[in-house]
């Protein structure tokens, strides 16, 4: 049974791969939204396909609109990079203007998810996201050298109770920039239309899913130009929280950060103009 579970798995990972090579490194094309889109961490919507597979970023991507909302579809397949989202969340930022810099007066973000960070090693874990850390050697006299490799994948149960955990944990949004809108955490269940889900399915992959009514971007469907996006994963530096720890190893007498991924920021910039 073990033997097909680890051969199901590098099924999927050389899938993943082969995908992700022949997708665009950013969104190319606009696209109107399915009719019967639903805001669940789930992309069935899409059957599982993207527009984008973003390489610095490791990220699958959708940007999409009808004639009343924005949405984005993100997908995360690395373990590494659903412990960092994890940690510190995915931002999303909207100028209407098509400036690309994060200091820009004109933006309007969205940051998801943000919890207490004692519930996110346990999301981590039971999603199957854990890394273990390997040290090495080629052979005598050679250099040691540092990994981390998967742990071995939880049951569907704990991928389940993994999205439980984390839609009971993040229970706020934070935007920025909506003039309607105090800058600020907002509630997931907000009257302002805001909408997120996010889900890990049974190979372990986490998909997040952003809804927003174009009003508060300051785009229009009667008003057509192109614009800017920009999706940040968030370096654990930005949302310091108690309990965080960096780990640290020694390899040839040298101390390396082992966390240097987590806490730096990565990013990608787009334009996209709105599908009538």
């Amino acid at each position: 049974m073990m033997k097909k579970l680890h051969l199901l798995l590098t099924v999927l990972v050389i899938s993943n791969i082969a995908i992700a090579q022949k997708l665009p490194n950013i969104q190319v094309a606009s696209l109107r939204a399915p009719a019967n889109i639903k805001i669940d961490g789930k992309a069935t919507e899409w059957n599982n396909q993207f527009q984008a597979y973003n390489k610095n970023t490791e990220v699958f991507y959708t940007v999409s609109n009808d004639d009343n909302n924005i949405y984005f579809t993100i997908q995360v397949t690395q373990a590494r990079v659903i412990e960092k989202i994890m940690n510190a969340g995915v931002s999303i930022i909207v100028n209407s203007v098509g400036e690309k810099t994060d200091k820009s007066l004109g933006n309007v973000s969205f940051t998801f998810p943000l919890m207490d960070y004692q519930n996110v090693p346990r999301i981590v874990t039971d999603a199957g996201a854990k890394t273990k850390d390997i040290i090495y050697s080629t052979g005598p006299g050679s250099r040691d050298i540092y990994k981390s490799e998967f742990e071995t994948k939880s049951s569907d149960s704990l991928k389940a109770a993994a999205t439980k955990l984390l839609n009971l944990s993040a229970k706020t949004i934070q935007v920025k920039g909506i003039k309607e809108i105090p800058d600020g955490d907002i509630s997931v269940y907000n009257e302002e239309r805001i909408k997120v889900g996010a889900a890990f399915d049974n190979t372990g992959a986490y998909t997040y899913e952003l809804a927003v009514p174009l009003k508060y971007t300051g785009l229009s469907v009667k008003d057509i130009r192109k614009f800017s996006y920009s999706i940040t994963l968030q370096s654990r530096q930005n949302v310091l929280r108690r309990g965080m720890v960096t780990r640290y190893s020694y390899i040839n007498g040298q101390r390396i950060n082992m966390d240097q991924d987590l806490d730096s920021t990565t990013d990608l910039w787009g334009e996209y103009t709105l599908a009538k």
